[in-house]
Formats: C-alpha cells, sequence, structure tokens
C-alpha cells in the first residue's frame, strides 16, 4: 500500500524534481561552436524506459569514472563539498581549451573546476544555477555525458518500525504532518518471499533540514516506533541507457547500448532473435550487460568492498611489502647515509622540495632525519622483541586445534578467500554462521567434510555449517533446528576426551529466553565448545552495550557454568553510520582446565563480520582410511615378473581344505605382488607457505581457470555417448548424510566401530528367512527332501583357461572390488601361469563340489534410502542393491536378502545335476559378512538366508526361487527383480479387478508357504 502526497513548494517531488529533459534553456545570443566528437547518436534517444530510482546513487563508482576528490584552486577550495553540485562527466572533447572558453561564457571563468583522465573530464561547477546552465549547455552541444541527481533535491527516506501493518499509510502521513513534517510518500512493506505486509514503513521526507529531526520520534499514533536509514544496496546502480555502472538512465546522456547485443541502439528496438548469443556492451563477454555474473561486475564489486584509500588496502599493502621487501628499494638510504656530513650542503630538487611535510623536513634538517632514523630501528627492536615473547607463550603449535568462526553473511561470495584462508593458517574446524545452503545447494571443500544445518523453511538465509579436515576423526551428531536457533555439531576425541564442537547461528528477530539456552545446550552433553553469531551482547564478554538477548544467555551461562570466550575487538562492522562495531561472534564453552584456549580476530577475510580463531592445545585423533584399491600407480611390468615368480603350477587339490588353501596362497600372491610393483606416491604437502604475491596470483587464476575448463566441459555434452545425461544426474545428485544412529541403549553412537556394529547386527537379522514360512511341517517336508540321496549324474565339464581368460577380458572396469581389494584391472593383467592356476582351481571346486569359503566373505557398505530418517538402521540398504524405474503393484520385502535357503535347495535339488547341485549348496553355506563404514570394519556375521548380491548367480538363483509361483490364464504376472505387475483385461472393470484379487489370493498362499 503506497500514500503519496504531492505540495507546491520550492523543489520537485521525488525523482522528478531534476533530469536532463526537464532543464529550461536560458536565452542565448552567441553562436554555438562544435566542441565535441559526434557519436552515432538516434532520434530514439528520448525514448523512456523503466529505471531505478536516484536515491539508490551515492557515490556509486562508474566504469570509467575517476575519484571524485580534488582539491580546487578556484573559490571551491574552501566550500563545503557537501553544498557543491555534483560533477559532470563529459567524454569526446575535441579540444579542452575551446571547451573551457565555451564554459566560462556560459557561467564564468571562476564557477568550474575541471580534472582530465584518458575518459573523461570531470567538471565541478560551485552553484546549483550554474550547474543546471551548464547541463543544458552540454545537451545543445550534443556531448555525451552523465552526472547525479542533486543533493539538494533528494529526498530523506527514513523506515519507521513497529507500525502495526494494517495501519492505512494516509494516516501515517497526516500523523507526521501534524507535527511539523513534510511527507511526500509513505510505503508498506511485504515480504519477500510470501508478500505479506510487514510492520515496517518507508517514509520519504522533503529535504528540509527538519527532516533530520525525525529520528528523535519514539512514538506515532500511540505506538512504540523506531527510526531508521534504510539499508543501502548492496548492487550497483546501472544505466538502461548506456549499460554503464555508476549512473542512472535520468542523468545519462550517452549514446544508447542495447543490454542484449551490445549495439547502439536502446534495447526497446532491439531485433535480436532468442536463438543467437547475448553479447555485452562491457566485457563483449556472450552475455547480457546486466548479468551479475559479468568481469566487469565482479571487479567493482570488489573495488567497492576494498578501496583504494581504505584500511583493509592499506594494511594489505604494507603487509605486502614487508613480505617481498626483502632487501630496501635502490633509493632507500641506508642509516650510516642518511645524515650528511657537516658542512655539506644539501641539493635537492623541486619535486623534492614540494614533497610531503615529513620528507620536507628530513631533507632540511639532518639531525631530524638521523633521529628519525634512531626512533625507527629502536620500535623495530621493540616489535621483535614483542613478538618473540608473544610467540613463547601463547601461540598455537603445529598439535592444536584451530577453530575458525567466521559469518559469511551468504558463503557463496566469499567461497575462495575461506579455501585459502584454511589452506594458509592451517585451520582444523570452521564454523560458518549464515552460509545460505538449502537441502539443494551446498559448496563443499577439497580436503573438508561439510555437515550443515539449514532454516527449516530451507530457503537460502540464515543456517550454520562446519568444514572439519577429513585427516581429523570426527563423527556427526543429530542438528539442532529451530526457527530461532540452527546449530550442528561434530564429536571428536582430544587428548583422550570426548570433545563437541557445533557451530551456531540466532536470527536476531527473535526473542530466545534463558531456558530456550538452557534446552539448547542440554543437548551438547558434558564437553563441548560452540561456536557462531549468536547476536547476544553484553559488557560481560567485552560488548559496548548488552541487549535482551545476551541477558539470558548470560543468565544461562551462569546458571550451568559454562564459559564465553570472546575475541578482544569487535567482529561486526555495520554499514550504516548510525551503527557502531560490536562484538557478536563469540564462543561458548564447557571442557576441562587442561584444555588451555586463546582467542584473537583475524581481520582478513572480511563480509560485514571479522573471524576469529580459537585455538585449543590439544591433539585430536587422526582417521585411519580404508587401503585403496591394488591398481593404483602399479608397474605392470614389475607387477607381471613378480607373480610369475611367486606362482607355482605344482599344488594340491584334492581336497576341501586344498582348495581353500590354494584360494588363500593365490590371493596373497596378488596382493603381494600389486603392493610391491606400486609406485611410491610422493605425500602431498598441503600446508606450502608462498609469498603473498604469488597466492594472489593464484586466486585470480584458479577461477579463470575453472570457468574456462567447465565451458569446455559444457560444450563437449552430447545427447549421443550419454555425457549429457551424466552431467545432468552429476549436477542433481544430492550427497548422502552421514549415518547418525542410537545404540540399544538409545544413546547416539560416535565411533565408526560402533557404527559398523549396529548395522552389521541389523544386516545379520535381516539375513534370516521371514518367520511366516517357519512352521514344522514345511519344514520336515523340505528337509526330508533335502536328506534324499542324489540321483547318479555325469561328471561336470571341466573349463578351460581360454574360457577363464575371455570370462575375465569381459569384466566391467569399474567394478568395485571386494574385501581383498583385487580390481578386474588387476585380474586382466594376469599371466597365463596364474590362469592356468585358476582353471585347475575352478576345476577341482567342480570335482568336489565345493565353493572356497575366502570367496564366500562379503564387505557391505549402507547407504541412506531417500526420504527415510538417518538414525535407523532400517532406513540403509546395501550399496550393490538396485532402485528400478517400472510401475510396481507389489514389491516383496527384502526379498533377495531372506530368500529361504532351504527351500532354494529344494527346487535346485529337481532341476540341477548332482555335482552342480552340491556346488550351489557349498556356495550358499557357511557364508559370512562384515560391514565397513569409514575407517571400521565389524566383525563376520554369518548370513543364513538370501541371495549373494552383486553376484552373477544373484537374479537367477532369484528367479529359479520364483519358478513356482502361480500362474492364471485369466491374468497376466510379470516379474523385474522383486517387483511384481499383475495385469488383467476386461471390458468391465469389476470383472478385471476379482482377476486381479483371485491371482492376490493365490500369490497369498504361495508366499506364507515359502516366503
Amino acid at each position: 500500500m503506497t500514500t503519496t502526497k504531492t505540495k507546491n513548494k520550492t523543489h520537485t517531488p521525488l525523482n522528478t524534481e531534476f533530469s536532463i529533459n526537464s532543464i529550461q534553456p536560458p536565452t542565448r545570443d552567441k553562436k554555438k561552436t562544435k566542441l565535441f566528437f559526434s557519436p552515432n547518436r538516434f532520434t530514439v534517444l528520448s525514448e523512456k524506459e523503466d529505471d531505478i530510482t536516484d536515491n539508490d546513487v551515492k557515490n556509486a563508482p562508474d566504469i570509467n569514472v575517476p575519484p571524485a576528490h580534488e582539491a580546487n584552486q578556484t573559490n571551491l577550495t574552501n566550500k563545503n563539498k557537501n553544498n557543491l553540485p555534483p560533477p559532470i562527466f563529459v567524454k569526446g572533447t575535441k579540444k579542452y581549451s575551446d571547451l573551457r572558453e565555451a564554459i566560462s561564457d556560459q557561467i564564468g571563468p571562476n564557477s568550474f573546476i575541471c580534472k582530465s583522465t584518458t575518459a573523461h573530464i570531470k567538471i565541478q561547477t560551485n552553484t546549483s544555477d550554474n550547474y543546471r546552465t551548464l547541463v543544458h549547455f552540454l545537451q545543445d552541444q550534443g556531448a555525451e555525458y552523465h552526472t547525479f541527481q542533486p543533493q539538494t533535491d533528494k529526498s530523506i527516506r527514513v523506515v519507521i518500525k513497529n507500525i502495526h501493518y494494517t495501519t492505512d499509510p494516509t494516516e501515517i502521513l497526516e500523523a507526521l504532518e501534524e507535527i511539523g513534517f513534510t511527507v511526500s510518500q509513505v510505503v508498506n512493506i511485504k515480504h519477500q518471499q510470501t508478500k505479506m505486509p510487514l510492520p515496517i514503513f518507508f517514509v520519504d521526507l522533503a529535504p528540509e533540514a527538519i527532516s533530520k529531526e525525525i529520528f528523535n520520534i519514539t512514538s506515532l499514533l500511540n505506538t512504540k516506533i523506531k527510526v531508521e536509514e534504510p539499508h543501502k544496496r548492496r548492487e550497483i546502480p546501472q544505466c538502461k541507457n548506456c549499460q554503464s555502472y555508476g549512473h542512472t538512465k535520468d542523468y545519462c546522456s550517452h549514446s544508447p547500448r542495447c543490454v542484449k547485443c551490445g549495439e547502439h541502439h536502446l534495447t526497446s528496438l532491439c531485433s535480436k532473435s532468442f536463438d543467437l548469443p547475448a553479447k555485452c556492451a562491457l566485457c563483449n563477454g556472450s552475455h547480457p550487460a546486466n548479468y551479475k555474473g559479468c568481469a566487469i561486475y565482479k571487479e567493482l564489486q570488489q573495488h567497492r568492498r576494498f578501496p583504494p584509500t581504505s584500511i583493509h588496502n592499506n594494511q594489505h599493502r604494507q603487509s605486502t611489502q614487508s613480505e617481498n621487501q626483502q632487501t630496501p628499494p635502490v633509493n632507500q638510504q641506508s642509516p650510516d647515509s642518511a645524515a650528511p656530513a657537516p658542512g655539506t650542503k644539501l641539493k635537492y630538487s623541486y619535486a623534492e622540495a614540494t614533497a610531503t611535510t615529513d620528507d620536507y623536513k628530513c631533507i632540511i634538517n639532518p639531525l631530524l632525519s638521523l633521529l628519525t632514523t634512531v626512533i625507527s630501528n629502536l620500535s623495530n627492536l621493540l616489535n621483535a622483541k614483542t613478538n618473540t615473547t608473544n610467540t613463547t607463550t601463547n601461540t598455537y603449535t603445529d598439535s592444536s586445534l584451530l577453530i575458525y568462526s567466521w559469518n559469511t553473511n551468504g558463503l557463496k561470495n566469499h567461497i575462495d578467500e575461506l579455501l585459502l584462508t584454511l589452506q594458509d593458517k592451517r585451520i582444523d574446524i570452521a564454523l560458518i554462521s549464515e552460509s545460505h545452503f538449502t537441502n539443494n545447494y551446498s559448496l563443499h571443500l577439497p580436503g573438508f567434510r561439510l555437515y550443515q544445518t539449514n532454516h527449516p523453511d530451507n530457503t537460502a538465509h540464515a543456517d550454520a555449517a562446519i568444514y572439519v579436515r577429513s585427516s581429523l576423526a570426527s563423527h556427526p551428531l543429530p542438528k539442532f533446528q529451530t526457527d530461532y536457533i540452527q546449530s550442528c555439531a561434530v564429536f571428536l576425541i582430544v587428548n583422550n576426551i570426548p570433545l563437541l564442537i557445533a557451530a551456531i547461528y540466532c536470527l536476531p528477530k527473535h526473542n530466545i529466553s534463558s531456558e530456550q539456552f538452557n534446552f539448547y545446550f542440554n543437548t551438547l552433553g558434558y564437553n563441548f565448545i560452540v561456536g557462531g553469531d549468536i547476536n547476544a551482547k553484553h559488557i560481560q564478554w567485552g560488548c559496548r552495550i548488552s541487549n535482551p538477548r545476551g541477558t539470558s544467555l548470560l543468565h544461562s551461562i551462569t546458571t550451568k557454568n559454562l564459559k564465553a570466550i570472546s575475541p578482544p575487538n569487535p567482529t561486526y562492522w555495520p554499514t550504516s553510520p548510525r551503527k557502531r562495531p560490536d562484538i557478536l561472534d563469540i564462543f561458548v564453552t564447557k571442557i576441562p582446565s587442561t584444555l588451555y584456549s586463546s582467542i584473537v580476530n583475524t581481520h582478513a577475510p572480511c563480509s560485514d563480520h571479522s573471524p576469529v580463531l580459537l585455538s585449543i592445545d590439544c591433539q585430536p585423533l587422526s582417521n585411519q582410511y580404508n587401503p585403496p584399491p591394488l591398481h593404483t600407480h602399479i608397474n605392470w611390468d614389475n607387477f607381471y615378473k613378480s607373480i610369475l615368480q611367486k606362482t607355482s603350477l605344482k599344488v594340491r587339490l584334492k581336497r576341501k581344505n586344498d582348495i581353500d588353501e590354494a584360494v588363500n596362497l593365490l590371493t596373497s600372491n596378488i596382493q603381494t605382488s600389486a603392493w610391491e610393483s606400486a609406485k611410491p606416491s610422493q605425500p602431498r604437502i598441503s600446508n606450502i607457505i608462498l609469498p603473498l604475491y604469488i597466492r594472489n596470483l593464484i586466486s585470480l587464476k584458479r577461477p579463470n581457470y575453472r570457468n574456462e575448463s567447465y565451458t569446455k566441459h559444457l560444450e563437449s555434452l552430447t545427447t549421443k555417448d550419454g555425457s549429457l545425461w551424466k552431467a545432468t544426474k552429476h549436477l542433481l545428485r544430492i550427497r548422502n548424510p552421514p549415518a547418525i544412529l542410537r545404540n540399544t541403549n538409545g544413546n547416539w553412537v560416535h565411533s565408526d566401530e560402533d557404527k559398523a556394529s549396529i548395522f552389521a547386527n541389523y544386516s545379520a537379522e535381516t539375513f534370516q528367512p521371514h518367520n511366516s514360512i517357519l512352521f514344522p511341517e514345511k519344514i520336515n517336508i523340505v528337509e526330508q527332501f533335502l536328506n534324499y540321496p542324489l540321483q547318479m549324474s555325469l561328471p561336470p565339464k571341466h573349463t578351460s583357461p581360454a574360457e577363464v581368460h575371455y570370462t575375465i577380458s569381459k569384466l566391467p572396469r569399474k567394478k568395485s572390488p571386494g574385501y581383498d581389494l583385487i580390481t578386474s584391472e588387476i585380474l586382466k593383467q594376469l599371466p597365463k601361469k596364474v590362469i592356468v592356476l585358476l582353471t585347475y582351481i575352478f576345476n577341482s571346486m567342480f570335482r568336489l563340489s565345493y565353493f572356497p569359503i575366502l570367496w564366500k566373505y562379503s564387505s557391505i557398505i549402507l547407504i541412506l534410502k531417500p526420504k527415510k530418517p538417518p538414525d535407523l538402521p532400517s532406513s540403509y540398504r546395501p550399496i550393490k542393491e538396485k532402485e528400478y524405474c517400472t510401475v510396481a503393484f507389489l514389491d516383496v520385502s527384502q526379498a533377495f536378502d531372506r530368500v529361504w535357503h532351504a527351500g532354494l535347495l529344494f527346487k535346485l535339488k529337481i532341476i540341477l545335476p548332482s555335482n552342480y547341485y552340491l556346488l550351489i549348496k557349498s556356495y550358499l553355506e557357511d557364508r559370512f559378512f562384515s560391514v565397513r563404514y569409514g575407517s571400521a570394519t565389524s566383525s563376520p556375521k554369518p548370513i543364513k538366508a538370501g541371495v549373494p548380491q552383486g553376484a552373477v548367480t544373484a537374479h537367477l538363483l532369484f528367479n529359479i526361487f520364483l519358478y513356482d509361483q502361480p500362474t492364471l490364464l485369466t491374468s497376466l504376472i510379470a516379474d523385474f527383480a522383486d517387483d511384481k505387475a499383475l495385469i488383467a483385461t476386461s471390458h468391465d472393470p469389476t470383472i478385471a479387478s476379482a482377476l486381479i484379487q483371485e491371482h492376490l489370493s493365490l500369490l497369498e498362499k504361495w508366499y506364507k508357504d515359502w516366503g
């Protein structure tokens, strides 16, 4: 809802007071001369397009605009710059002397000052009348220029909070006018996503001195209110006429540029078709000119965050000089040469004499120069002494646990800075507030694990995240996810002490009581460190003032005997001049006194918050990595010679134990040969300290390289080889969160060993026949049949080395190895001698009807099922089990895992020869498995039911088990793995349903008998 009121005043309303087309030309008698180069101009230049207001343009940088801070040599020198009209930037001047003379004729010779660059001439006038006269003169001359809205014409915009959103804006306007304010507009603000009105109103006041008094108002319409300045827009305004940044269309007289094709015409007149690529008018890239990923825009944003005259750049420049300057500069004098000999006549140039005051004194007075050198040397000695003292007392060592806390206010724009900082400072754990992650969007860093807790509404705001170095043995804990607190935590072991480390973020708009803080701290256990932006201020931990949340947090800390650790300097640096820096990022800890901690501020990188670094004097446990597959970096020639030398064909294969021993020896020989032939890999050193200028070059080079590589990758995608589908699948995939499980006592488990044990116990219960089929009558029938003597049959046909070699050659390259780590690539490199030995073993297995126990051992990795709770073991499935894209009307629960072995052998005995039957029986009996989770492997568990998943025989055995399921002529049954579809057709849907029900009844009886 908006209320606008216009009155007759000396100034015009907002955004209509002054523009290029609204200036009335004065009477001129002098003949005009051509002072500027004529651009390719069009008559459609006067056509209007929608644009943003010029209230957003205040000291905004332009692409080619020089800094607007120069000292005037005329009467502008002593004039307050805030009272000056805005400057005018003109380009395309033919001859400056003619332009200066023409301007002098228009407004007088002492009424302006100019500054020239290669792109513009900046003209600063002394009065508003001269400014308007000059603008009209430039317009008559057809000059290309741009300027800004005069400060005296800009309305003053304020924000009034806490007025109920149902209040009519007209009432607010009238109430403000009753107390003496001139109001032009009142607007009710709506939520960006929900579009619901908020108790916030924008008020535009006339540019009068009394308007500043509105900040002193505390009540309006019988309501307590708060009046604040609006937040400044972070985006740099862009002209929709010439597409340049830093000014708007209403004050631009440059030739138009199209935002789509970059040509010299208005965007509304562009005839470019949609299938043609866009072209940027600024960088000539293949994107529209208003694309926020444009290199020009990114450079301006970086320049805006860290301008050349800021303290940040001064410190950066000093640190760069201190790191790069190994030797004194060429023109730097040594202390001995700083003071000339007595009686020596000083000679210095005009430039030296007109240098800064300090340099001038050093040149004039040799004693002062000598004194300055002595003081400088003494200061360096004191600094070195201080640094040495600090280094020997409380700085962190290589064994310290370094915890880095930073409110990034959106990590997307700071990801490269964060990665460089983590590597440069050897950070172990990074606690990130306001990462703006969602369930479908996150940023992963190489060498770190990511744990995140998003806002409950799953929008890109608030939230907390933790980056943990991959080498640390860390385990995730349940998330704390509410509207007022988002927190994620990990569990570590430091100095044999269990320690929980959590990242936290609290939105400032919520009121959090001490009871809510107590409830949160109770979920963290006994020893913990919580760090992040809590938005709680209190003088107890060094804040400038205290707020209600800080009081609640202090009460919770006091009652629970906790400790608040805060940095010595502010961490929040507001952009509004009405706000002051303060400490918002703190740590709340409950750790033993034996763990010494220290905290410091780090001022780079920086958003509106600066990071803090907490060091804990302890040694965290490292991860125990699983050995990689054996084919990594193997010298195949050496492997061939080694395995050939270790293999002997003189093996005894007459008993079952002989087969097990031969298989064990062959497996050991392959593993040993692979490890002996592996190329030694150099350890990767990730903590190399490079000079600062090299790190800066790398930080600039990496984004360009990533963009080029990604562009080439996208151009290479095609639908012919499936690469486009693979890339799409990779982009849309969502990483599974780490397992968070409870033990039988209901407590959360942290270690990989405990999680692997829980998964193994659950899987052991899964690999059992269905209880519904284990009734005595059925079991007796099956066992009685299995105990019958086998019929006589011909001996099985032996295999040959050629058949074994052919089978190995058809193995997929990316087939995951078993627990022995022998991949298909290694099998394909085996010499003929080993192939012959394998053939001997296979033929002996056929002859003795025995399957070696070593090949019946399985290693299982479980993954989370989609949309299942991660704290239940039943929510996970083996990694080799597939999901099928068929429509299933019936889904047999755990069909592969619960196949009844006795029932399967009952059916196999009917159709298979005795030798093959006995081999399959040996294959199914005495099977074991273990679950691998992280770096831990569970103890072996027996498999009493199911067919081996991932094996080539799995689907064959399962289909044999189902071959006698009932079928009807009136319906069709379609099976695909464990999915079934029953189809029946009829003209009458009732009859079709009856046919399906008849078939379902028969299947129900069959499954009760066989599972």
